[in-house]
């Protein structure tokens, strides 16, 4: 079993924090929207009171939910047990989400100038080179079918 992590692995386990830390440009886009309606509604002399209350609400809510979903799309780690890859998401990760092997000989990796393409599942995922400082070692890993040779490997 062989494991690379992304510049996105998470330092700690505190999937709140973390959640929160995906949040806070959407909670700031979605509060100055209702930040701009209760200023609309505070000049046209209309009852603010709820247009505050429900919007900052339903802000908190959809920024939330944005951030679960940027937070699946986001890759932390790629795993290599014998010849299948798991694709692990951040989400994954923080959740303690199972995961699930794919053979890796139906990846068809593919070299494009941002990264790797691979095929996982019914998705195709992207690796980009900026995300992760092993990306030619994931190569070799993806292209060969046993261990590449010359590397040293961290098994975590």
């Amino acid at each position: 079993m062989t494991s690379f992590r992304s510049k996105h692995y998470p330092g700690s386990g505190k999937s709140f924090l973390i959640l929160q830390e995906y949040a806070m440009r959407y909670y700031g886009i979605l509060t100055g929207i209702v930040m701009m309606l209760v200023v609309l509604r505070y000049y046209f002399q209309k009852d603010i009171f709820w247009v505050a209350i429900i919007g900052e609400s339903l802000a908190l809510l959809v920024g939330n939910m944005l951030a679960y979903a940027n937070l699946r799309r986001r890759i932390a780690e790629v795993l290599f047990v014998a010849d299948s890859i798991s694709v692990i998401s951040m989400y994954d990760l923080l959740y303690r989400q199972p995961q699930k092997s794919f053979p890796l000989r139906l990846a068809n990796p593919v070299r494009v100038n941002e990264g790797i393409q691979i095929h996982y599942k019914d998705q195709i995922i992207t690796l980009a080179s900026k995300d992760w400082d092993e990306i030619d070692v994931i190569w070799e890993w993806l292209t060969s079918n046993h261990e590449p040779s010359g590397y040293t490997y961290t098994v975590r």
